[in-house]
């Protein structure tokens, strides 16, 4: 057996695994996190806790359960942060927060414990509005379910962590983005980062930016990536799932494939086990184990 067999064998003993601690993940949110009230509409109303903050704030790290957050460009000089809810909710449960030095932690207090009958939770809403001169170094986010909106931002780093909902970031420029995602749908849109590295379990990716270096690692679900330039370095590993890549470029690079099994398709020429768009350029690395790729190159 050679060691590409071996590879992609512990991959898929890799996969099972996560696949496993995947549904004890899920169990765990049914029970203590997860539920949206159907009944709710339109947006939220309900002010339970607001803090208004006029020191410096160099990082900001965000833990939050069910309902969501959005970040808001703001023309002030004030970081302000409000959290809302359709009905009235124990104040109790509103957010706590602390600055350590220029470290801001928002922590939700939100959940419920040990409830498992019983486990519909009101969900709150978390609106932080951002001086547009603020500098950030770091924005990392660790969501459990929700919505989760950050648009308009320049930053170094932006970690984010998310275990099921819905991930929209627009017009962010980074130099490392951190993504990863046990489920859910992903939209990157207008955004420009120096690396990114993206690790899913499951769910949709939809990626359209301007990227220098890609890691991607997909054990299934879907990856639709378009980028506007060609990048420097892009490595993805795929076990299942289903992955578009799109390159709009007029500049040459070239594919180093293994493959296990699976679809591969390209409108690339090959040579000797290489896929070439022009002659030259950067070579891209793309292991599979399954699942499909379809891999093209457009000059406009």
């Amino acid at each position: 057996m050679n060691a590409h067999k071996i590879k992609a064998l512990v991959r898929l003993v890799v996969s099972a695994i996560v696949a496993v601690v995947a549904i004890m993940l899920f169990i765990t949110i049914i029970n203590t996190n997860i539920s949206v009230n159907q009944q709710h509409s339109g947006n939220p109303t309900v002010v339970i806790k607001e803090v208004v903050l006029r020191e410096d704030v160099q990082s900001i790290n965000l833990n939050w359960y069910i309902g969501g957050i959005e970040v808001i460009p703001s023309d002030g000089n004030e970081l302000r942060i409000v959290e809302k809810t359709y009905v009235n909710m124990d104040t109790n449960k509103s957010f706590e927060v602390s600055n350590n030095n220029g470290e801001l932690t928002i922590q939700s207090r939100n959940k419920a414990y040990f409830n498992f009958m019983n486990w519909m939770v009101e969900p709150s809403f978390l609106q932080i509005y951002l001086p547009k001169d603020m500098s950030l170094n770091q924005l990392q986010v660790n969501a459990i379910s929700g919505t989760y909106e950050i648009s308009q931002l320049t930053l170094d780093s932006l970690e984010v962590n998310m275990t099921s909902g819905t991930l929209n970031l627009d017009t962010i420029e980074a130099q490392v983005l951190d993504l990863t995602l046990l489920s859910g749908n992903v939209n990157i849109r207008q955004g420009k980062y120096e690396t990114s590295n993206i690790m899913m379990t499951s769910g949709d990716l939809k990626y359209d930016a301007i990227t220098d270096r890609f890691m991607g690692d997909l054990i299934s679900g879907k990856m639709n990536l378009r980028f506007l330039q060609r990048p420097s370095a892009f490595d993805l590993q795929v076990t299942s799932g289903s992955v578009s890549v799109d390159v709009m470029t007029t500049e040459a690079f070239s594919i180093a494939l293994n493959k296990t099994s699976g679809s591969f398709t390209s409108n690339l020429n090959i040579e000797e086990d290489i896929y070439h768009y022009l002659s030259g350029g950067p070579q891209y690395n793309i292991d599979m184990v399954s699942g499909s790729i379809n891999f093209r190159s457009n000059s406009e």
